[in-house]
């Protein structure tokens, strides 16, 4: 017999309702479930909990099947009844689980908190397969726990992690302090430094070792640890102008501004050239030595005449910090005979005219305006 046109459009509005909720439990599953791996604790609850989501999920699969089945059933009916109650329950467990998920990114977003990094080793790696989004399975990793020696940690890992962790690796694990005073793991990684100061204890001139060591320093940030193996390794292979430019160029100034010179320095030994004098130029400006930086940029522009970068920056301290307008005024007209009607630079040389005329500093005879290089 077939249904009236009525009962089929009563069917498939109900049919709609069930496919909305069921599409809902499964987008609040995969937020919570996103939240969690991204904002993970040490001893995250998920963990224990993954095969009950997937049991979870996979009943309301079911439930949604049954809707189907029996929408022509009486409501008292004892199947009817067992589908809410399992509705019911799923909803309420999704909620909790959803609920954590904003209890873990609270806790690890509305505070700004410094990273602290523990060395660790992985001691397994597991995974679940979960009906929910993608295929990618739910991935957890247990370590060598760095807050209790001699127990484990638990912590769910992202799909770069699993792809690129592996079991017995050793590893630094990333942590930051909580607004509820409950670590979080920032990221997981290989602990390059490791396994390069293994290599390098059989092998000491292990050129790639030595790179992948500072590397792992400088990734963070601990420029002592830098400094020192960087000379150690420039002592052992004297003529690598690559690494000492690279150094000189990433290390900070400030409290480093004496090891930034040193291995500029040392780089323009081995091949001189106009970056590495602008860079050096600027290392020896911070350190307190303005009329070092003006000799330095000066000697440079042979190197690039028509660049307006050294004229700019010696001007610039001619101006304001050896105080010496006429040789400003110089660099400036420089500037301008290569890119005339630069607003900027227009503005910098009336100020040091003005401060030519202020002070009564006569002009040197022979400066040439819009001439080309200076004469060294």
């Amino acid at each position: 017999m077939m249904i009236p046109l009525p009962a089929r459009a009563a069917f498939k509005d109900a049919m709609g309702r069930y496919l909305v909720k069921y599409m809902l439990f499964l987008c609040l599953c995969i937020t919570a479930m996103k939240l969690q791996q991204i904002y993970r604790t040490p001893d995250n609850i998920l963990v224990p909990a993954l095969p009950w989501i997937g049991i979870v999920i996979g009943t309301l699969s079911v439930a949604l099947m049954l809707q189907h089945v029996l929408l022509h059933t009486p409501d008292d009916h004892v199947l009817r009844r067992m589908t809410r109650w399992v509705d019911w329950a799923a909803l309420c467990f999704i909620i909790v689980f959803l609920g954590y998920g904003g209890y873990l990114y609270a806790n690890a977003t509305l505070i700004q908190s410094e990273t602290e990094r523990h060395r660790s080793m992985v001691l397994m790696i597991s995974e679940v397969s979960l009906p929910v989004g993608d295929s990618s399975p739910i991935a957890w990793v247990r370590l060598r726990s760095w807050r209790d020696p001699g127990s484990t940690e638990t912590l769910l890992i992202n799909g770069q992690e699993w792809h690129r962790l592996w079991g017995g690796e050793a590893v630094v694990v990333s942590v930051r302090e909580g607004l509820f005073d409950h670590p979080w793991v920032l990221r997981i990684d290989r602990d390059e430094e490791y396994y390069a100061q293994q290599v390098l204890a059989s092998t000491p001139t292990a050129a790639l070792a030595w790179h992948n060591l500072i590397d792992s320093h400088m990734g963070r940030g601990e420029w002592d640890q830098v400094v020192t193996a960087a000379r150690a390794y420039l002592t052992m292979y004297p003529n690598d102008y690559a690494f000492a430019h690279n150094i000189g160029t990433y290390i900070p100034a400030g409290r480093y501004v004496n090891d930034k010179i040193f291995f500029l320095e040392y780089a323009l030994k081995l091949r001189p050239n106009y970056d590495d004098d602008q860079l050096l130029g600027v290392a020896y400006l911070y350190s307190g030595n303005p009329q070092k930086a003006a000799e330095i940029l000066k000697a440079s522009i042979p190197l690039r005449p028509k660049d307006w970068e050294a004229y700019y920056h010696v001007g610039l301290i001619d101006m304001q910090q050896l105080k010496r307008y006429d040789e400003a005024a110089s660099m400036f007209e420089q500037v301008l005979g290569n890119i005339p009607h630069f607003p900027m630079i227009e503005q910098y040389l009336a100020e040091a005219q003005a401060k030519m005329a202020e002070t009564g500093q006569p002009r040197q005879s022979g400066t040439r305006e819009h001439s080309g290089p200076p004469s060294m």
